[in-house]
């Protein structure tokens, strides 16, 4: 049953949500919430820009979620159900995307309350706000949740490392929905001082890149908190070293070719969306953040290490077999070793296959030395099959490695509280082969309620998903 909530006043406009009822309560949802200008025509490839004074007068209808914003097709095969991609395939896709969307318990409360906010994200291709509903973790943790729609793929990564298309505009969209929450949030009982910054892969990837910016310091400081699940960015397999290349490939699939880069940009801004989408597909590099100069100066596991970050609490976390994102990648390539994983099957020849290609993904360059040591070091894992052997060097490579590195730099550093964690249990309603227990992806699940949607769900697991959004929403409300 949903009923109208109040009026709220913004820079945004006046908006009219609805009130969503639930097992826990009444949960206030203002969703669709624009927090810049629409990035079209000459806007494109470039920092987002504020909103206009004049917009606070509109009235805005904010009961539904805004367009979802350019990105290749999900492979929805290896998505859980609980995350509704587009809505359930209800929602469109447009530039003119960049929206937040608010979660509110209702209720009377004596005290403004914590915000969570989200940054969605898997892959710097995708990342989609209606798969994240916050009613649950926003009643149950008694929370402000907030997620955040930003651009993604070549809209939102693209670079000429020139002011024609600077590089990290999916970054900047970020930014500017921190600094639209802390004008904001307080029309919404939220308290601007108690914001925890929270994401998934390159959603975290990108929290990490906020926690080393240098646009992050001091009084220009957005968050307080941070969770990091799953994601670090850090090293060539997150930073492109020449974004030039995949700009030039695609200035030549969409006859935009010019010895100058202006002209380059231009005419990449007069494209269609989906065409320049669809041509984007095609280039072989994908879209992925650079050392810019700007809003990131170094590397930032390097920033970090050298006590250049945001003095904020941090939580960081792995699932146990994130190795499972490299099972995406083989069936997505609809490679045969998939099937003969899933068979358990891998000859010797096929796990060192595997090795020497996810090792040249990774470290984007052929190093026979690394290669030779990685083999040899998993040759001598007893008791464990090739299989189980693979799927822990993926997640260890790709994701747990870079962790637990930041978690010891973090420490060292001493300047914040830091918790880390590992999820170990198996859903019971898991997609994954059944040889995977907590895949790339599981404690979302959890952390943000959704195992409430399902009709009938084990009590242990509804335990669970209460004791992880506990954690995290006592975290955010004390640190």
């Amino acid at each position: 049953m949903t009923k109208t909530t109040p009026q709220i006043n913004t820079t945004s406009g006046q908006l009219l949500g609805r009130s969503v009822e639930t097992p826990f309560g009444h949960v206030d949802q203002y969703l669709g919430i624009p927090y810049a200008k629409a990035p079209i025509g000459s806007l494109r490839f470039q920092p987002p820009q504020p909103l206009d004074r004049d917009e606070a007068e509109i009235r805005r209808d904010a009961t539904k979620f805004g367009p979802v914003c350019f990105q290749p097709p999900h492979l929805k095969e290896m998505i859980s159900p609980l995350l509704r991609t587009n809505g359930n395939g209800q929602i469109a896709s447009s530039e003119d995307c960049l929206t937040l969307n608010i979660y509110i318990p209702s209720g009377r409360q004596l005290d403004t309350l914590p915000v969570m906010v989200w940054l969605p994200g898997e892959g710097f291709d995708y990342a989609d706000t209606t798969q994240f509903d916050g009613t649950f973790l926003a009643t149950i943790g008694q929370v402000i949740v907030v997620t955040v729609n930003y651009r993604v793929s070549v809209f939102g990564f693209l670079s000429t490392l020139t002011p024609e298309a600077p590089g990290n505009i999916g970054f900047l969209d970020q930014r500017l929905a921190l600094q639209w929450i802390q004008q904001n949030i307080g029309q919404f009982n939220g308290n601007n001082r108690k914001v925890t910054f929270f994401g998934r892969f390159s959603g975290a990837m990108s929290v990490s890149a906020h926690l080393a910016s240098p646009l992050n310091k001091g009084e220009k400081q957005l968050f307080h908190r941070a969770i990091l699940q799953s994601g670090v960015a850090t090293g060539q397999w997150i930073f492109d070293s020449d974004p030039l290349n995949a700009t030039l490939q695609l200035a030549k699939a969409t006859d935009c070719s010019s010895t100058s880069l202006d002209t380059v940009v231009s005419c990449l801004q007069q494209i269609p969306a989906e065409t320049l989408l669809n041509k984007s597909n095609l280039v072989s590099q994908r879209w992925r953040p650079v050392i810019d100069g700007h809003f990131l100066t170094e590397d930032p596991l390097s920033a970090i290490s050298k006590g250049q970050q945001a003095a904020v609490d941090v939580i960081l976390g792995v699932n146990n077999d994130e190795g499972s994102l490299c099972l995406l990648s083989l069936f997505a390539q609809k490679s045969e070793l998939y099937q003969k994983i899933l068979d358990g099957q891998l000859t010797n020849e096929d796990f060192n296959y595997l090795l020497k290609t996810n090792l040249e993904d990774f470290l984007k360059k052929s190093d026979h030395s690394i290669h030779k040591v990685a083999a040899h070091e998993y040759q001598h894992f007893k008791n464990t099959s090739l299989r189980e052997r693979y799927v822990d060097f993926c997640g260890s490579m790709y994701i747990k490695a870079q962790t637990e590195q930041l978690a010891r730099i973090l420490i060292k550093n001493g300047m914040s509280k830091i918790f880390l964690y590992e999820f170990a249990h198996r859903p019971s309603f898991s997609i994954h082969p059944d040889f995977i227990q907590a895949a790339h992806g599981d404690d979302v699940l959890f952390t943000f309620g959704l195992v409430h949607q399902l009709p009938e769900v084990p009590t242990e697991e509804v335990k669970l998903s209460r004791r992880i959004i506990a954690a995290f929403s006592n975290f955010a409300k004390s640190g």
